[in-house]
């Protein structure tokens, strides 16, 4: 399992989407990450502008087979004043563990509304029970851990915070516009675009930065998988590229790879870290907490795509899940291959 670090300026603006009850509203949330399967819909289409068909029809079969693995782009931050190679340089961010409030004794009951904000957590936070967590805006982080942070910016920063940093990854931002360009009842109507702004934290010496895993087994791929990725920094990613959102500063590969990321035991409790769709009812069956949700479904100069239901980041499972790909339509597959890693006994309740 390697990394790659998605670097963004800070307040770039992202929209990812999300699903609606019609076309009318589609624009007026995003969800707060690059999930998996919009992830391998960027890659293919970046591949897929400067390589012949054949080309690409084994770029995406190596998908398929699970010969090319990807997980959703999630936060990191990278603390600017160290070295490409300290084992520091990046804190890695994960998905709430979908149990983690149901680890929450009744003692502790009054905590449950701050941990159910939490949407991202470190892997050491994993370690101890949520009602410990220390919680900062949608981040959850091990108490030691956020006095690392504090510590490494007290003595990066020429002036002293006399109180504990605020760290956020993106603030929600929504503009209203009127699309002039239509030739229906919806032309000069006004709506709403809410999109990502990606905080500034170089005050503090860090950046907020995307991140993601993969895994190449096929490395006849290779060359293909990295020009796909670095295409990412030209084309941009997720919606209204035209109106300055997705950009991208760069591609980088991480140095140095945290061991929870690369000694996986499937004999253990894990986690899914990518979006998944069960390729049949025994590996469903292994799920033993999971949170779905709708994805496909827009329309298109063929028609309107399926829906799939899929099982979202953060799902607990034992065993093995595989996972697999769903065609929805005419050239139109979803990504639903499982990327995992164990997790503590104690969110599998």
């Amino acid at each position: 399992m390697k990394i790659k670090i998605v670097n963004i300026k800070p307040n770039s603006r992202f929209h990812f989407g999300n699903i609606s009850v019609d076309s009318d509203t589609a624009l007026a949330d995003t969800d707060e990450y690059l999930h998996s399967d919009v992830l391998f819909g960027a890659l293919v289409s970046n591949l897929s502008q400067i390589k012949p068909k054949p080309e690409i029809e084994s770029f995406i079969e190596a998908f398929n087979n699970g010969n090319i693995l990807i997980s959703s782009a999630f936060y990191c931050i990278e603390k600017t004043e160290l070295s490409s190679n300290d084992p520091n340089k990046y804190l890695f961010f994960l998905p709430k563990p979908v149990t983690a409030t149901s680890t929450i004794d009744l003692n502790n009951y009054d905590k449950i509304k701050g941990i159910k904000k939490v949407k991202f957590i470190t892997y050491k936070t994993l370690e101890i029970k949520p009602e410990n967590w220390k919680l900062n805006n949608s981040i959850g982080m091990h108490p030691i851990e956020y006095k690392e942070i504090n510590n490494y910016v007290q003595s990066q920063s020429n002036f002293s915070f006399k109180e504990e940093i605020n760290i956020t990854f993106y603030n929600k931002i929504s503009t209203p516009n009127v699309n002039i360009h239509l030739s229906n009842k919806n032309a000069g109507h006004p709506f709403v675009v809410t999109s990502l702004q990606i905080s500034d934290l170089s005050c503090y010496g860090l950046k907020v930065h995307f991140y993601f895993l993969y895994n190449i087994k096929d490395k006849s791929q290779c060359a293909n998988f990295e020009l796909a990725t670095q295409l990412l920094a030209y084309n941009g990613v997720g919606g209204e590229r035209s109106s300055g959102c997705g950009f991208i500063d760069g591609i980088r590969e991480a140095e140095y790879i945290p061991p929870y990321f690369t000694s996986l035991d499937i004999n253990k409790f894990q986690m899914t870290l990518s979006k998944v769709i069960p390729k049949n009812k025994e590996e469903l069956s292994n799920f033993l907490a999971l949170n779905t949700s709708i994805r496909g479904g827009r329309n298109s100069e063929k028609g309107p795509f399926r829906k799939v239901r899929m099982i979202n980041e953060g799902s607990i499972f034992s065993n093995n899940v595989v996972g697999k790909n769903e065609e929805l339509g005419t050239e139109q597959i979803r990504y639903g291959k499982c990327i995992s890693m164990n997790i503590p006994q104690m969110y599998s309740i």
